[in-house]
């Protein structure tokens, strides 16, 4: 399966990973990183649904709080 970015997600992680870096360390920036590219391989599986939205073929997940 391919994992696709939009151009609003690629923007959503950028700013994600500017806030933790700005609020913690660089250390927590790569945890969050390793968060999100484990859950991408995760996705790859097949074996994790999210909320539909609106456009077709599109879902949307929360991978951390």
């Amino acid at each position: 399966m391919k994992v696709d970015w939009t151009d609003l997600a690629l923007q959503s992680y950028e700013d994600e990973t500017l806030f933790i870096l700005r609020k913690w360390n660089l250390e927590e920036v790569k945890n969050f990183s390793i968060l999100v590219f484990e859950f991408i391989e995760l996705l790859k599986t097949g074996t994790v649904q999210g909320r539909s939205t609106y456009l077709p073929s599109t879902y949307f997940y929360v991978i951390s709080k």
